[in-house]
């Protein structure tokens, strides 16, 4: 017999006290993040009733939250791992063995292994989350039970193209100075939640029932029904719950509408990458040559590149880094890269990290005088 303790009144207290909270520690750009964060909280307790559990990305320039976001996060939820300073040893590790939980990754210069990636990438729980990797000798395979959702912060979009297909994208923007937010601390999080998450472990109690009615039948014409459907659809079906009980915070409408942004952007960078060989290699020379200052032993910043081409050629008005760099990668124009901290011009106080490349110019002028695409 349910005790209906959420009434309108109590999920209206929850959810002002969790922006409260998120107030103290977080900045968004976009106010619709912040019902997004606490969607994907809540999902991360009950991740087990669903096919596809999304994976939580930050991303965005340094200094601009995304850490926040990590730490806020893991204090929020009831089953967690918060990961700092780890080596792939130890993540491959406690994956193995904290599996039925959120694990949150906070950012960290280490190339991750085929191996970790597949771990990483694992959102099915349908299978049981039982998979098998190759091991160190000729036939050997590894089976680990993993099936947990994920968060992680990067700088820039992620390499293996799985990994980032299962992704839940937020976009960080520096906050303005008249804006304060105090440093977030997992463990201090915690405490201050510790209500907040009996109270959501209460919603979700009471919720699960019709959460799983809305997620069996729910189809979202504007997502279609490829992988950006399958990423939103969990987190849609919590939100559609929830405005039944209050309608008033509207978190359908917001979580829909950064489907959609994420699946035009998608788009967007799937067009752009595609863009005919032969021009993208001309474009890429005529800057080596236009700006032979913009450059420290033949490394070129790659947000100088994208801001100049967006100025000098319609074609790549829209581009991002992101954009530019995927074409690199295609095309396989680049030798070398590294991400080097710089000093901001405007305030000697701050460092930003911008990506760095060293170019094939042989490989640019062959490919620009062929007229191969």
């Amino acid at each position: 017999m349910s005790l209906n303790i959420v009434t309108e009144e109590y999920f209206r207290r929850y959810v002002q006290c969790v922006r409260t909270l998120q107030d103290k520690y977080l900045y968004y750009h976009d106010d619709r993040y912040y019902k997004a964060v606490l969607i994907w909280c809540n999902h991360v307790d009950i991740f087990k009733m669903f096919h596809f559990t999304p994976i939580l990305k930050m991303e965005g320039e340094h200094g601009t939250g995304k850490s926040q976001t990590i730490m806020f996060c893991a204090g929020m939820v009831n089953r967690y791992a918060y990961l700092t300073g780890y080596t792939v040893a130890s993540l491959r590790n406690d994956i193995d063995h904290n599996n039925d939980r959120g694990f949150f990754l906070d950012e960290q210069k280490i190339k991750l292994k085929e191996d970790v990636l597949t771990l990483l990438r694992v959102g099915a729980y349908r299978t049981g989350g039982c998979i098998q990797i190759a091991g160190k000798h000729p036939g050997e395979r590894i089976k680990f039970k993993v099936f947990a959702p994920k968060a992680f912060g990067t700088y820039f979009p992620l390499t293996d193209a799985a990994l980032e297909s299962r992704c839940f994208t937020l976009y960080t923007k520096r906050k303005p100075d008249n804006i304060f937010r105090e440093d977030a601390v997992v463990d201090i999080i915690r405490v201050e939640a510790t209500p907040l998450r009996e109270m959501q472990s209460i919603i979700l109690k009471e919720t699960r029932g019709r959460i799983s009615e809305i997620y069996a039948g729910l189809r979202v014409p504007e997502l279609g029904s490829n992988r950006i459907f399958q990423i939103y659809r969990v987190l849609l079906s919590i939100a559609k719950a929830y405005d039944e009980i209050c309608p008033d915070f509207g978190f359908y409408d917001a979580i829909l509408k950064i489907g959609i942004s994420q699946k035009d952007r998608e788009n967007a960078e799937r067009d752009l990458s595609n863009i005919e060989r032969t021009a993208f290699a001309e474009a890429l020379l005529w800057y080596v040559r236009t700006y032979p200052m913009d450059r420290d032993g033949s490394f070129y910043r790659l947000d100088k590149i994208a801001s100049v081409l967006r100025g000098s050629d319609s074609r790549y008005s829209g581009w991002r880094i992101e954009d530019l760099s995927k074409g690199l990668k295609k095309h396989k124009f680049v030798i070398k890269s590294s991400r080097p901290r710089f000093e901001d011009p405007n305030d000697s106080n701050k460092v930003f990290q911008a990506t760095c490349v060293v170019f094939d110019v042989d490989k640019l002028n062959t490919i620009a005088h062929s007229g191969q695409n």
